[in-house]
């Protein structure tokens, strides 16, 4: 079974034809809770790593063109050329941003794949133990170990995104005042 988990984060990278949410949840529903985290930790590890090395050879695709078109989008991404990692672990921790085009995008950065997989994996981490716990206790969903990993996950989710709409607001004001 886990050979078959480890091969749907495989497909992932290239179809998007299962989330990685559902994955865990999967996980979380045939193994033991820590097993279960080990393979979507690896899983996860696998997929990011696969979408790194991709964007290092063959550039960031239309997650690079669609993001290049807007100059604060550039300037937050840029930082010092090779990437911005605060924007990378707020990409990890908001559940919204697509992982494959990020891992990719920051690939073709040039960006230390140390750090990234490092970054990546700490911004994805309370998401992948939501999903993994959220999926171990399925079978109960009235318990308290249900319903506490999806309020965690909305309340770091939430926080996240008022946190980046300051900072781009902030930005947004800043770039006016220079003009």
């Amino acid at each position: 079974i886990a050979l078959v988990i480890f091969a749907l984060y495989i497909v992932k990278c290239f179809v998007p034809i299962i989330s990685v949410p559902a994955i865990c949840l999967l996980s979380g529903m045939v193994f033991p809770t820590a097993i279960a985290l080990v393979v979507n930790f690896t899983g996860c590890f696998i997929m990011m790593t696969v979408k790194y090395k991709i964007g290092s050879a063959y550039g960031g695709g239309r997650a690079k063109s669609v993001l290049y078109r807007n100059e604060l989008a550039r300037t937050l991404i840029e930082h010092n050329g090779t990437g911005n990692p605060w924007l990378l672990l707020t990409f990890r921790i908001i559940p919204s941003f697509p992982i494959n085009p990020v891992s990719q995008l920051y690939g073709s950065l040039d960006f230390s794949y140390t750090k990234y997989i490092g970054i990546s994996m700490l911004g994805f981490a309370p998401r992948l133990l939501s999903y993994t716990f959220i999926g171990s206790s399925v079978f109960d969903p009235l318990s308290f170990r249900f319903f506490l990993p999806i309020i965690i996950l909305c309340g770091i989710s939430g926080a996240s995104i008022l946190i980046v709409n300051a900072i781009i607001n902030y930005m947004q004001n800043n770039s006016r005042k220079d003009t």
